[in-house]
């Protein structure tokens, strides 16, 4: 589960920096070629409440591979994690998924630890900005692909590090808006371009970079929501994957193109399609047993959900019909948000009813909604 700092996050910094040996120091990453071997390098880790941060510290420093965990994530919080007889690249991503987050390789350079939703989208956010860097005019993108360290000292304030950004490289940054004030624990990253080191900077406030079209000159504008595209995924699905990705993304539409195995959906499900396919842990799901009752997870995303929407996919989910009474119809169309962990499917009816007068009768051939 993610766990969200908040602005007592000093004292959790402070208490970092205390306990991560060598926190200050350059670290020798790998690179190049360094990198691809290092990340395919079989590893073990055990760690036992474990404070995240410092236990990724110790990880990275090992593999010489840099982590860079989001702004957004909990450092302190402890973690009990093993994994043996798997890369590096395999462990960190079973990790974030035991956690509930999302991991990306960036730039063959650095791994980023996130909020799931987020991570997925970062790969497609940086391709679509690099892609319009690349087709500039080569003395016009060379400023933006130059390739600099990011050492940050501890307890940097993030705008004084975009002051710094924009002396050095003279990009006209903009901020767009005021950065949120905070303070920086100690990053130390290799050799990335100007575009790679802001996204590093900016998107834990849910901010992104907005090139002029003369390239002249960036600015930080808040994110705008990422739309479903189309993509071939290397495996076919199975049907139990299919189920699998619509008890975890009820309300996503997704739509199967079986001939070329395309998919298109939005990023998270993308993600979530190769972690299914790929993942070296087993995706399975709490199934009714005599003394137990189906566990799922259930969230509406970023955005709201009709409640009779939600309702539908809980049938679909469960395998009944879907029944209501037509006057009804009106409250079904009440649009909520939901996020919701660990919940048994009566719980999660209830919470979806919460906000109304209705009551559900759930049995063995349908879902029936009643006053």
């Amino acid at each position: 589960m993610i766990r969200v700092e908040i602005n007592v996050r000093l004292f959790c910094m402070v208490l970092a920096f205390m306990t991560a040996p060598s926190a200050i120091a350059q670290h020798d990453w790998a690179t190049g070629r360094a990198f691809s071997v290092a990340r395919q390098q079989i590893v073990g880790i055990s760690w036992s409440q474990s404070p995240l941060r410092e236990s990724l510290e110790n990880f990275a420093r090992r593999q010489r591979i840099p982590i860079f965990l989001d702004r957004r994530i909990d450092p302190m919080q402890p973690v009990d994690f093993v994994s043996s007889q798997n890369t590096f690249d395999q462990t960190l991503m079973d990790l974030a998924d035991e956690l509930g987050l999302g991991a990306v390789r960036v730039a063959e350079s650095y791994y980023y630890l996130g909020p799931r939703e987020s991570v997925a989208e970062l790969e497609f956010r940086r391709k679509e900005l690099f892609d319009a860097i690349n087709a500039l005019p080569r003395d016009k993108k060379q400023k933006w692909l130059a390739k600099e360290p990011l050492i940050i000292e501890f307890l940097d304030e993030p705008a004084t590090v975009y002051r710094d950004l924009d002396q050095r490289s003279d990009a006209k940054l903009s901020f767009g808006q005021t950065l949120p004030y905070d303070l920086w624990p100690h990053i130390d990253l290799p050799p990335l371009s100007l575009l790679d080191r802001m996204i590093v900077l900016c998107y834990g406030f849910e901010l992104w970079i907005d090139v002029s079209k003369d390239s002249s000159a960036a600015r930080l504008l808040p994110m705008e929501p990422f739309p479903s595209f189309e993509l071939r995924h290397a495996k076919r699905l199975t049907e139990e994957h299919r189920s699998l990705l619509l008890e975890t993304h009820p309300t996503a539409e997704v739509t199967y193109d079986e001939t070329s195995n395309r998919i298109t959906a939005p990023a998270i499900v993308h993600y979530d399609i190769r972690r299914l396919l790929d993942s070296t842990r087993p995706r399975t799901r709490h199934r009714n047993t005599a003394d137990a009752q189906t566990v799922v997870d259930f969230t509406t995303g970023d955005r709201d959900a009709a409640i009779g929407a939600i309702l539908k996919n809980v049938a679909r989910m469960k395998q009944v019909e879907f029944r209501f009474d037509s006057e009804l119809e009106p409250i079904l169309h009440q649009r909520i948000r939901l996020h919701l962990q660990k919940v048994t499917y009566e719980q999660l009816l209830k919470a979806t009813l919460e906000s109304t007068d209705l009551k559900f009768q759930l049995t063995e051939s349908e879902l029936f909604i009643t006053r």
